[in-house]
């Protein structure tokens, strides 16, 4: 499977890099990217299992997107692994860095 890494470059001003991250509308879109983010990484990581449980299949990876916060800088967005399947998953097989 190729996975699509996703890069912009954007020259700004030196002030203005802080400034953006302030914005309400930007901290909505981080949040709505954080949850694209999760899904990605929970659809990539379906296939993966680990550990039984009373002789069921296993745990499934689960990774979730947190809604944006603000911070000194500006808003932060954050996605990350839920249970131990999920860290594992991304240990072996860069699960969150695909789902970029």
């Amino acid at each position: 499977m190729d996975s699509v890494v996703r890069s912009v470059n954007v020259k700004l001003r030196k002030g203005f890099e802080a400034d953006i991250f302030k914005y309400p509308q930007v901290k909505g879109e981080l949040t709505e990217l954080s949850y694209e983010v999760a899904a990605r990484a929970n659809a990539l990581g379906a296939g993966f299992r680990t550990g039984y449980y009373n002789g069921r299949g296993g745990t499934q990876p689960r990774y979730v997107g947190e809604r944006a916060r603000e911070t000194r800088k500006g808003s932060v967005a954050i996605v990350h692994p839920k249970n131990y399947a999920a860290m594992k998953d991304d240990y072996l097989h860069n699960t969150m860095l695909k789902s970029i």
